[in-house]
């Protein structure tokens, strides 16, 4: 039985890599999906369906908006996000804005107009900064390196909150390195696999900071979304923190001789690291999706070579709308 068949569901940043495949999967699950976005200039992400969602704009700032929003909803996907840990690193008080202050909004507008609304929201693997051991999961501390994974911890912390006080409905997921259709890839802040498989596309080189020993858990968007559906539907992910990955490591070396070997042309070149990257660079990371299996069922469907497949395919047909 589909329990999203006419349930209200809002998506913030709905315009966005992981907002539009949501909202495209919702579409075939038959739920009344709108979608909040800052601008319209992303439409093209829900082609070839872009005139059959109800798409507001404005900021997730703005609190007057955000309450207009939210009322009504039944479920609520909180995506938007200020998502580059460089850019963060240069305006600590934009993101704080958005990451903290955006995410202040929907609660309290939550609290306000619509106390029986459900909401999951997205945080990053970035809250953890270096983890001590592998694989990491729910209870391993968190020491995050950069502003922009310190303000997500933080906004997890205000959603914590306003469950004590006002008793708000809320599901966290950690994500980490999600890839797949309908991401730019002319931007590595955007995600580095995509803009690799762009690259590549191009004819290009894939520079790796480093000797790219690192290990990466890559998770395919259709996994993603899988599991944000769980987290909105399933009673057991009420008040819970999930991190979301695959239990695989990957060398970042082997993820960009993956991709030139499925495009089939391009190359790599090693370079020493930046010295802002370097501050922020976790090391290994790898998650152990074991709550997420054992409480809603969750598992990673589509593993890390099809996903890269079924990108490249994607793109191939459709680069031109995600090069700007």
């Amino acid at each position: 039985m589909n329990s999203l068949r006419g349930k209200k569901v809002l998506i913030t940043g709905g315009l966005g890599f992981i907002g539009s495949n949501l909202a495209l999967r919702l579409k075939n699950l038959r739920a009344d999906v709108t979608l909040l976005c800052r601008n319209l200039e992303k439409k093209y992400r829900l082609s070839p369906y872009e005139n059959d969602f109800n798409i507001l704009k404005g900021d997730i700032t703005n609190t007057e908006f955000v309450g207009e929003s939210i009322k009504n909803m039944e479920i609520i996907f909180h995506l938007a996000a200020q998502t580059s840990h460089s850019y963060s690193l240069k305006e600590p008080l934009k993101d704080s804005e958005v990451n903290i202050g955006g995410t202040l909004n929907v609660l309290d507008s939550i609290r306000k107009y619509n106390s029986k609304a459900k909401l999951v929201f997205t945080s990053t693997k970035g809250v953890t900064g270096i983890p001590k051991s592998l694989p990491v999961n729910e209870e391993t501390p968190s020491n995050p390196l950069d502003f922009y994974s310190l303000n997500k911890l933080a906004a997890e912390e205000y959603c914590n909150i306003y469950r004590r006080l006002f008793d708000i409905d809320y599901t966290i997921i950690r994500l980490t390195n999600v890839f797949g259709p309908r991401q730019q890839i002319n931007s590595p802040s955007l995600g580095i696999l995509n803009f690799f498989i762009g690259q590549a596309m191009k004819n290009q080189t894939l520079t790796i900071y480093g000797e790219g020993n690192q290990l990466r858990d890559y998770n395919y968007i259709d996994n993603t979304i899988d599991a944000l559906i769980l987290c909105a539907t399933k009673s057991k992910a009420k008040g819970e923190l999930f991190y979301l990955g695959t239990n695989i490591g990957t060398k970042f070396k082997d993820m960009a001789n993956t991709i030139l070997e499925i495009v089939g042309k391009g190359e790599i070149t090693y370079v020493p690291y930046p010295s802002e990257a370097s501050k922020i660079e976790i090391g290994d990371f790898i998650v152990d999706y074991t709550k997420l299996n054992k409480q809603l069922g969750w598992y990673p469907k589509i593993n890390f070579r099809e996903g890269i497949e079924k990108t490249v395919e994607f793109y191939s047909r459709n680069s031109k709308y995600f090069e700007t």
